[in-house]
């Protein structure tokens, strides 16, 4: 660059907030394990002065599915869930189109899901969400390569059924305590490291009302709540969505993802990141 980082950094954020692409958001530049420059704009939350902070958490929305494939592979790695493992070995009562599918196939969007549905609208409780999933023929039949959170839904829970232990566990023990990712959490409490979400739920009243579903326009969340309506449904915590982290997180997870072969992954990303189709484990 040709300006000192943080002075390049603050004035494109600065530009993003007031084009109303965000309302606030922090960048940094790192190089290996020494952060370069870091800057913010925007508000914590309407009506406070305070930017956030390189320790302030934001609803990471989709970004949770690469973290959660980091933690399946960890799983994978520790004979605790393999990937290879078919669907039907782990739940049964699976459609005939997904049992013999890998749990992999979950995480590369080639399970055959189609994109979305309101869980809310299908299942009385979150319990019941697995079994639909796994039997619902008109959730299948998409062609491999569709963009689905429903197969990391679903592989939220079926590793909890596996292992017996509530996802948000599995991910603090195997993942966000190895790499000291403080920040990362689903739902947590509100207070002034968590920054208010605002966006609304336009695309998911458009979602649910192709599918004959009806769901109510809402603009106003909790902070710590997750706007994904499924995630919600589920607690606050889908394979697909829920979690909150700051960017000191992303950048501890994106050094894992540098350091191939290294401690948790061990040679994890050339596995996730093999094979063709326009979707990788994770990515």
């Amino acid at each position: 660059m040709s300006e000192p980082i943080e002075p390049t950094l603050r004035r494109f954020l600065h530009r993003l907030v007031a084009a109303g692409e965000v309302t606030a958001a922090v960048a940094l530049v790192a190089e290996g394990k020494e952060v370069l420059g870091w800057s913010a704009a925007g508000a914590v939350a309407p009506g406070e002065p305070e930017p956030p902070a390189l320790t302030s958490r934001f609803d990471l929305a989709s970004l949770t599915k690469p973290i959660m494939a980091t933690l399946a592979l960890i799983l994978d790695r520790r004979g605790l869930l393999p990937l290879r493992a078919r669907v039907g070995d782990v739940l049964p009562g699976v459609h005939p189109r997904l049992a013999r599918r890998q749990l992999a196939t979950l995480l590369r969007h080639r399970a055959g899901f189609v994109p979305w549905t309101l869980l809310a609208r299908r299942c009385a409780t979150p319990r019941e969400v697995a079994a639909y999933l796994a039997a619902a023929p008109e959730l299948l039949g998409a062609p491999p390569g569709t963009y689905s959170d429903l197969g990391y839904v679903l592989w939220g829970r079926l590793v909890e059924t596996a292992t017996g232990t509530p996802l948000a566990r599995l991910l603090a023990r195997h993942l966000a305590e190895p790499l000291a990712m403080t920040g990362l959490a689903a739902s947590p409490a509100a207070g002034g490291d968590v920054v208010a979400c605002g966006l609304d739920n336009g695309v998911e009243v458009e979602l649910a009302a192709a599918q004959g579903l009806a769901l109510a326009a809402e603009r106003r969340w909790r902070r710590g709540e997750p706007q994904d309506a499924n995630a919600r449904f589920l607690g606050g915590l889908g394979g697909h969505a829920g979690l909150f982290g700051s960017a000191a997180d992303l950048l501890r997870f994106a050094r894992l993802w540098l350091d191939d072969g290294a401690g948790l992954l061990a040679g994890g990303r050339r596995r996730a990141l093999a094979g063709g189709g326009p979707y990788a484990l994770g990515w």
